[in-house]
């Protein structure tokens, strides 16, 4: 319900989305693994061929067996390496385009409310209301935001960290602020009729 009662709000997002996301995700952390460990069969086979073929001697044969492992041991710890660095870059661009676009589309939501009729209460109610919902995996570091007046005044916050932040608005981009002793990646937007200015946030040790 809104705080007055008078309607009634759905907030959703489509399952299958969801299910894309993790799906994209496991992709791009299994493919670079995938290549990588065909990389190391290849190299592993070809060196064995190379060098088991002109062996004559126990001795030799010992001596190229310390070799093949050592040369083993650094071609895994190459790939391995590589690997884990491709698949950390492109999650982490993954993510980042993923919560960038939750963000904007909260502040979408948010600005074209109509915040001239908030009244001190109202702040009481929603928290109410917002505590009774039940099945919520609810993290504050998520995501959160504030409003506020022209005069820097804060009006209303989503009653867990936006009610730390600071009216310090650079509007119509993102950037890095703190927030009660942590880095938050905000974005700041004026609302529709342009007299509020609204903050959402995520923490970024939270991505």
């Amino acid at each position: 319900n809104s705080a007055d009662g008078r309607f009634i709000i759905a907030v959703g997002q489509e399952l299958e989305y969801r299910q894309d996301i993790i799906w994209d995700m496991a992709e791009e952390f299994l493919l670079p693994w995938l290549v990588g460990l065909l990389f190391l069969l290849s190299a592993i086979i070809y060196f064995i061929g190379r060098e088991f073929a002109p062996l004559r001697r126990l001795a030799k044969e010992m001596a190229l067996r310390e070799r093949l492992l050592v040369l083993f041991c650094g071609i895994s710890s190459l790939m391995w390496a590589v690997s884990g660095a491709v698949v950390w870059l492109e999650s982490r661009e993954k993510i980042d385009e993923f919560f960038d676009q939750y963000q904007m589309l909260m502040a979408r939501q948010l600005a074209v409310v109509d915040w001239s009729k908030v009244r001190a209460e109202t702040q009481k109610i929603t928290n109410r209301i917002i505590s009774n919902i039940k099945n919520a995996d609810e993290e504050d570091e998520a995501i959160a935001f504030a409003v506020f007046n022209a005069r820097g005044e804060k009006i209303f916050h989503d009653n867990e960290k936006g009610k730390d932040f600071t009216f310090a608005p650079r509007l119509e981009s993102f950037v890095t602020q703190r927030a009660d002793g942590d880095d938050w990646r905000i974005v700041w937007v004026n609302s529709a009729d342009g007299r509020f200015i609204i903050a959402v946030g995520q923490e970024l040790e939270y991505r």
